[in-house]
């Protein structure tokens, strides 16, 4: 589902730029971009940019499927945090800021052994 949605996020995206969004070798990309391909979630094209390079896209079905997709977390994220407290979740918010800004400064700078001291009480 990742590859479905960076694709569709980006509108289009070569073999190459999908690998190195989710840090996975060119074979294993062939391999799920064959698969997507003959679900017919994606479709490719001849790049504008250079024609020795194919572009991938998302077909209708692949739009829908992002959809359902991005739905389904929508509803699982609300019906985690709506019990909590205010001020609990803007914890969460936080957190998840900062993780995220965590791993784009790893991929940035190649770090991908990342070590973590974490001290909430859900994780002793």
């Amino acid at each position: 589902m990742h590859a479905l949605i960076d694709i569709g996020n980006a509108g289009s995206l070569t073999a190459k730029e999908l690998s190195e969004n989710l840090l996975l070798e060119k074979s294993t990309i062939s391999r799920l971009v064959r698969k997507l391909i003959s679900r017919g979630e994606i479709i490719e094209t001849t790049s504008l940019k250079d024609s020795r390079q194919k572009d991938l896209k998302l077909t209708i079905q692949g739009q829908k499927t992002m959809e359902e997709v991005s739905k389904f977390a929508e509803i699982q994220v609300k019906n985690a945090i709506s019990p909590l407290r205010n001020s609990t979740k803007r914890d969460v918010l936080n957190g998840l800021e900062t993780y995220s800004e965590a791993l784009k400064k790893s991929r940035l700078y190649g770090d991908f052994n990342v070590s973590v001291t974490l001290t909430a009480p859900i994780f002793a």
